[in-house]
């Protein structure tokens, strides 16, 4: 439930009032964020929708007693590094009215969303942006980006050659609702950037939101344990063409040898020509088990997942760091202002403490809430951002920066919100 039941604001010459919608108004929830998105759903897609967005905590922006804006989060959990697991609001179903766009209706949804996940305790929100530019300015920054890619038929022949620890089988869709969820969840709880999924997103998947034609391929342990999976469809040029490309919706495996068993399967299968993927980890493993890397062409890298630390001191004490050391955190924060300020961080492998540090000495590092919600997850270069101008601080500061918040590994969001 909301805490901040509601939050009037003055933007302009229009009243604006943030309040939860109630579930005789989730018609009107629908019908702006459908009039924004140009989405036309019938019937049973809506009942779907409504249940969904009911079950959480929906908000409306209502200016001269209309709806005008949209806005939403999920309660999930995000895997940061160290394989932590922190409770995250996944923000989605964003949407302003065309007729009232330009008048703070995003931004008085941000304010009341963000002073609401605040007042629970809610460490972390996050997003996937529809435009790059909208919400930087909020405090968020890109944390895992995607790639998408073809590889052509044939090229991954050989991969799962020896491999003897996937049994792979055709299974259908009411098989998968059952036994994909649990496989996801495993892989989530050790990838670093994926989250708990929603109970929607496997109506979406698996179920009727999925695109016609949708086949589910099960790969099963030397022991018979489910332990990855393909959500994949076959799109012909015409029905009796020997020509198609194999599209992957979703590819989750628990081991390397249900990674590899996976993929040459899908990459082999007869009259098909490529195999075309895409929400893809932005370094695909799959290259490197190709006698021809090259042939696994990228046509595409962008972000995904965007983090805003809510909790700042809260959200770094729950991850972990790759060298021991201390650093002083000098953030720029005014759309939440509570995280303003210099922060001492101390950390490593086995923990981590934040909190303010006044005029402590030591290495200072100046940047903002969105960049810091970029460096989150380990996935951004301290360098690459001070070489950009997001990210300030003498030698001393940017090389403890580097060796803290580096990984050494890519994180990855597998799941759309």
């Amino acid at each position: 439930m909301l805490a901040v039941s509601r939050a009037r604001r003055k933007m302009g010459s229009v009243d604006i009032e943030v309040r939860p919608v109630g579930d005789d108004e989730m018609e009107r929830f629908l019908d702006v964020f459908d009039a924004a998105w140009g989405f036309v759903h019938d019937e049973g897609q809506r009942r779907h929708t409504r249940s969904v967005v009911a079950a959480e905590s929906p908000l409306g922006a209502f200016a001269d007693g209309h709806m005008a804006g949209t806005a939403m989060s999920f309660s999930m959990e995000l895997t940061v590094p160290g394989q932590q697991r922190v409770p995250m609001a996944g923000v989605s179903y964003v949407a302003v009215h065309p007729l009232r766009r330009r008048r703070g209706v995003l931004r008085s949804l941000m304010r009341a969303q963000l002073d609401d996940l605040h007042a629970r305790g809610v460490p972390l929100a996050g997003l996937g942006a529809s435009e790059a530019g909208i919400y930087g300015r909020f405090g968020y920054g890109p944390a895992t980006w995607d790639s998408s890619w073809r590889l052509p038929r044939g090229a991954a022949r050989g991969l799962a050659s020896g491999d003897h620890d996937c049994g792979l089988e055709l299974i259908d869709a009411r098989t998968a609702r059952e036994l994909l969820p649990a496989i996801h969840e495993r892989v989530r709880r050790d990838q670093v950037g994926d989250v708990r999924t929603y109970s929607g997103r496997w109506h979406d998947l698996a179920g009727d939101g999925a695109p016609p034609g949708t086949r589910f391929l099960l790969c099963r342990d030397a022991c018979g344990h489910p332990s990855g999976y393909a959500v994949y469809r076959i799109r012909r040029e015409d029905r009796y063409s020997a020509h198609a490309s194999v599209i992957v919706d979703h590819l989750i495996a628990l081991t390397g040898a249900a990674y590899r068993g996976l993929w040459a399967y899908l990459a082999d299968l007869d009259l098909t020509d490529q195999v075309i993927a895409s929400g893809r980890p932005e370094r695909e493993p799959l290259r490197w088990g190709l006698a021809d890397g090259r042939q696994l062409v990228v046509t595409g890298v962008h972000d995904h997942l965007w983090v805003r630390l809510v909790d700042l001191p809260a959200a770094l004490r729950r991850r972990r760091y790759a060298a021991e050391g201390s650093l002083i955190l000098d953030i720029a924060d005014p759309f939440c202002p509570w995280n303003e300020g210099r922060w001492l961080l101390e950390g490593g492998p086995d923990g981590a403490a934040c909190r303010p540090a006044g005029q402590s000495p030591g290495p200072v590092l100046r940047l903002d809430a969105a960049t810091l919600g970029s460096l989150y997850l380990g996935g951004a270069s301290v360098m690459d951002l001070a070489r950009a101008g997001r990210i300030g601080g003498d030698p001393d500061a940017l090389r403890q920066a580097r060796l803290m918040l580096g990984t050494g590994t890519t994180p990855w969001c597998s799941t759309e919100f």
